[in-house]
């Protein structure tokens, strides 16, 4: 099949073909004079409108111009076997881990790739057992569980740890569970982050069992809203094929919808109330729903979505949102006093906390948790008001529980040991438990709530607590690990419980009464007003 050129508009273009023709939409029509792709996005009578899939120069597409339909390979490619597995692909299969190294125009052999599927009808009717994936992090797996082949989504705005956050989901899943194949995409995200992973997994050995697809922020749309595509054949191929559980990936999930939005407006359709593209629920369970569990495997994934302005009733975050069991919502106050992952505890849940998936204590201690810090969020209005002396004896207790519980579910990152110099760690969920109900039972009721920063398990805490005239030489120690920004802000937690103060100030002062770090940074002004605070409190008591 023939197409002529007869209208270009900024990157769609419109093309007219025979009366007896019948193309598809997502097919491919190239131009092999000047390497240029377009995909057909919608038909109209005799006229296809294509939006430039792969442009070599801009000024190679002109009016009258023709393109063909290669009856042999209509669609573009993905990844179908298991040798692609160590690499990284973008939309034509130029393997970006070899092009890092140095190594141009690898070409991936013909019989290992297969075409993407973009429309498939599912039918999610297989009954099966659930069983919880477990993810080495404390506060996910005992308050918002995963289940295998299930969605999480991880939202947040700009700059609250998301990447983070699911690179290192990437690395302590691939340690606890051997039997999953990864599955990488990066969707409109940065290209040095693209670098960085790559490198990253390499240096830890998990690139091993990792197979990704970029269609990064510099790509054009229909680049940006087809990778994700390729991800997923391939790893329905895996299930179907090689009888694997594959876990995807993918960040970022709002960034797919912003680039079918682009799409939409250049072809001059008109948006939604809240400015996407108008078939949006539509385009988002086209991918969703392929997401789940059959007789041969699971496919299961974890997805970040950008919410803009922070505005998580934004119609394309909420519309994302009720695709997903279990909801991890960063909250930017939290990132800004240095707890990671910075989970809001009150806001997040999860679907799989039920006491007939995780166990009666796991579930009877996660719901107590979540309930302690649901009653922590009313008090702490009262304590910035009115301060914590006017608490009653059992708020008192509750409000010190919650504070030990929100430092506790801090962790060390392994995929961010080269930035923290704290090495990252896998926890463990019985360890996990334990711990939290020591807690709850108030059993640490004489140790500052700052000694359960980035601990493993409370008997970090105890050993720290209990060498505390010497925890400034200790490089394990909470306040050693903490930056001079996350050491200010936490500081300022103290300002209306005075007794908390008087007990952690003596991890914060040395024997001449004057802070560490003013004696290193002595011309740092934040530190010399937190000198101030800490005298004049001193004088008022």
């Amino acid at each position: 099949m023939k197409a002529k050129v007869i209208k270009i508009k900024e990157n769609i273009i419109e093309l007219s073909v025979a009366k007896n023709s019948k193309p598809k939409i997502d097919l491919i029509l190239k131009d092999n004079k000047s390497d240029t792709w377009l995909k057909i996005e919608y038909i109209e009578g005799n006229s296809i409108f294509a939006s430039i899939f792969i442009l070599e120069s801009h000024k190679s597409i002109f009016i009258n111009d023709m393109y063909t339909l290669d009856d042999k390979n209509p669609s573009i490619k993905t990844i179908s076997s298991l040798q692609g597995i160590g690499n990284f692909y973008d939309i034509r299969l130029n393997n970006i881990t070899s092009q890092i190294e140095g190594i141009h125009d690898q070409v991936v052999e013909e019989e290992l790739t297969e075409p993407v599927i973009f429309q498939k009808e599912v039918f999610n009717n297989f009954d099966y057992d659930k069983k919880i994936q477990l993810t080495g992090l404390k506060v996910i797996d005992l308050l918002f569980p995963i289940v295998e082949g299930s969605k999480t989504g991880i939202f947040g705005g700009g700059g609250v740890g998301k990447t983070v956050l699911i690179q290192e989901l990437l690395h302590s899943t691939k340690r606890i569970s051997k039997n999953f194949i990864n599955i990488y995409m990066g969707i409109g995200e940065r290209n040095r982050e693209a670098i960085e992973l790559i490198d990253d997994l390499k240096k830890t050995g998990i690139i091993s069992n990792t197979l990704g697809f970029f269609g990064q922020m510099s790509e054009l749309p229909a680049i940006r809203s087809s990778i994700i595509y390729s991800g997923l054949t391939t790893a329905e191929i895996f299930r179907k094929k090689y009888r694997k559980n594959v876990l995807l990936f993918i960040d970022n999930a709002y960034r797919y919808v912003q680039a079918l939005t682009e799409l939409s407006i250049s072809l001059g359709n008109k948006p939604s109330f809240g400015g996407y593209v108008s078939s949006m629920k539509k385009d988002i369970a086209n991918f969703q729903k392929r997401i789940n569990m059959d007789a041969d495997g699971s496919i299961g994934s974890i997805q970040t979505v950008y919410v803009p302005s922070d505005d998580f009733t934004d119609e394309a975050v909420f519309e994302l949102s009720s695709h997903f069991e279990s909801k991890l919502l960063l909250d930017r106050s939290i990132a800004s006093k240095g707890r990671y992952p910075a989970i809001n505890l009150t806001k997040s849940s999860s679907i799989n906390l039920k006491e007939d998936l995780v166990g009666k204590k796991h579930f009877d201690i996660a719901n107590k948790t979540l309930s302690t810090l649901a009653k922590y969020e009313q008090i702490k209005e009262i304590v910035e008001i009115v301060g914590v002396s006017q608490l009653s004896e059992n708020e008192r207790k509750l409000y010190r529980i919650a504070r030990q519980l929100e430092n506790y579910f801090t962790q060390n990152y392994s995929s961010a040991e080269i930035f923290t110099g704290r090495k990252g760690y896998v926890s463990n969920i019985e360890n996990t438990i334990k711990d939290v109900e020591r807690i709850l039972l108030g059993e640490f009721s004489n140790i500052p709530p700052l000694y359960f920063l980035y601990i493993k398990t409370v008997e970090d805490a105890l050993e720290t607590f209990s060498n505390k005239d010497i925890v400034e030489k200790n490089s394990n120690s909470s306040y050693r690990n903490m930056s001079e920004t996350t050491f200010i802000s936490l500081k300022k937690e103290y300002k209306n419980d005075l007794s908390d103060f008087e007990k952690t100030k003596e991890i914060i002062l040395d024997q001449s009464n004057k802070p560490k770090f003013i004696k290193e940074k002595s011309d740092h002004k934040d530190f010399k007003k937190l000198y101030k605070k800490i005298q004049s409190i001193k004088n008022k008591k």
